[in-house]
């Protein structure tokens, strides 16, 4: 089955309301899975390990990560990392991506996408700094 990024987004919303979170959670959820699924990650299937596992500390860390509007300078234990990059993304000036480390692999992260190889699948996400760049245009997915 082939389903758009908006598609994808709504049943994530559904999916998290269903698991007993808040509409705000939910929804925040949905950005995020749209944001990855714009970036060419596979954030619905990190939801699915998160929801089925009972676990939604990555969702929230993100979420407290974008209200602060700075990223922790410590590294920080997330058991689904994919679901901070889009809340991380937030908190990058508009003239640059932020350096993450995210289990031992170095990526960059900018507002409109990242450049991440792989998806990470639980471990440790530390800021290495920001740089320069042009922010490239994200993977044209509807």
């Amino acid at each position: 089955m082939n389903c758009s990024v908006g598609e994808v987004a709504a049943l994530a919303v559904k999916a998290v309301r269903g698991a007993g979170q808040p509409w705000g959670v939910a929804e925040d959820a949905g950005w995020a899975i749209r944001w990855l699924g714009r970036a060419g990650v596979p954030g619905a299937e990190a939801l699915a390990r998160a929801l089925s596992a009972g676990r939604r500390g990555s969702l929230l860390t993100g979420m407290e990560i974008a209200e602060r509007g700075t990223v922790p300078g410590a590294t920080v234990e997330l058991d689904e990392p994919l679901f901070a990059l889009p809340f991380i993304a937030r908190c990058a000036p508009s003239d640059a991506a932020l350096r993450l480390e995210i289990d031992g692999r170095e990526t960059l992260v900018w507002r409109g996408g990242c450049a991440l190889v792989g998806a990470p699948r639980g471990g440790s996400v530390r800021l290495l700094g920001k740089t320069v760049t042009p922010d490239p245009a994200p993977p044209l997915r509807h």
